[in-house]
């Protein structure tokens, strides 16, 4: 990674983010730049009902901000199930 910038709405958040990491760049804007690859992790664990208007129209922008690649997850501490896993429980195979 030669460089990152982090969008973070939250004011708390980006001044926190800018005080851990002050060699990346974070905003409460949308960058006008483009970017190689454009990652979210755990930011769509939304409880406003509009989610998946937002959801949408955010991948949106982030396929649209993306020239090579971009990948997210849907993270959450709000799962209906409390099931702890395990990662040595996993195994993986060889092809």
């Amino acid at each position: 990674v030669t460089s990152y910038v982090g969008r973070e709405p939250n004011p708390n958040l980006l001044a926190k983010s800018r005080e851990k990491y002050p060699e990346a760049i974070f905003t409460d804007k949308l960058p006008e730049e483009y970017f190689d690859f454009v990652f979210a992790s755990g930011v769509f664990n939304l409880k406003d009902y509009q989610w998946k208007k937002i959801t949408y129209e955010t991948l949106e922008t982030m396929f649209e901000k993306c020239r090579l690649g971009m990948a997210v997850n849907f993270l959450s501490s709000l799962t209906r199930f409390s099931k702890k896993y395990d990662p040595s429980n996993f195994q993986t195979k060889n092809y």
